[in-house]
């Protein structure tokens, strides 16, 4: 995989220790970034797959960056020409819906040079954002996965030709459903969810469950996420 140069000041690489960024909610994923890529993809994959979306292909550059009110933030892009940024947020901030439309307007100005100085695209890009909250945004909504897209102001359903999508998968809605283990988002998300309100490692969860047990032996992302994770504290902060 490789990296883009860019001018402004360069995020921190995937693959760098992150122990200073362990914080509730969510702290570093992976080792090299290769094994992030496969995590990224595995995740962003599944989301896609619960709104019925088309999957990312793979990932050839990832940043990561502190966010000023807290959180962490992943972006990347694809070989076919498409950005993500993950955004994963323990508590709401005032603002939290601008600054993440913003990050992702960012992010993708970021990699856009990717875009048309790499290998030609093969498909039209897409910009996908997605952040996990352990919030409630959207009090009203019924899903825990909520997908928005930009419309027009005098046709609200009708959806503008943009690259952008935002999901929002808020972990409070999510713990009132049962989890479809058919699904491999309920599956990422009930490991994340119990690993953090029994504060232990996502290996001990996912062990313990046959459900997620089988979704780790199938899903080689997740299953190096479960191996080389951090969450929501790091290694030295868990009980063992």
């Amino acid at each position: 995989m490789t990296d883009f140069k860019t001018s402004g000041p360069k995020p921190k690489a995937l693959g760098q220790d992150r122990s200073s960024l362990a914080e509730p909610g969510f702290a570093a994923i992976g080792q090299s970034i290769e094994i992030n890529g496969l995590i990224l993809k595995s995740l962003f994959n599944s989301t896609l797959a619960d709104s019925g979306d088309q999957p990312i292909g793979e990932l050839t550059a990832m940043t990561l960056h502190e966010l000023p009110f807290g959180g962490v933030a992943l972006n990347g892009v694809t070989r076919a020409g498409e950005v993500v940024l993950l955004e994963v947020h323990s508590q709401n901030s005032p603002g939290f819906n601008d600054r993440f439309h913003l990050n992702t307007e960012r992010s993708f100005d970021y990699y856009s040079p990717a875009l048309f100085l790499n290998e030609p695209i093969k498909r039209e890009f897409r910009v996908i954002a997605l952040a996990i909250l352990n919030f409630v945004l959207r009090p009203d909504a019924k899903n825990f996965h909520q997908v928005a897209e930009l419309t027009s102001r005098e046709e609200p359903r009708e959806k503008l030709s943009s690259p952008y999508t935002f999901h929002f998968l808020q972990l409070p809605k999510f713990k009132e459903i049962k989890p479809d283990f058919n699904n491999p988002l309920h599956c990422w998300l009930t490991a994340l969810v119990r690993s953090e309100e029994s504060n232990r490692r996502l290996m001990e969860v996912v062990e313990e469950d046959a459900n997620l047990l089988k979704f780790s032996q199938a899903d080689q992302g997740f299953a190096q996420f479960v191996v080389h994770e951090t969450w929501p504290l790091s290694s030295s902060e868990r009980t063992h």
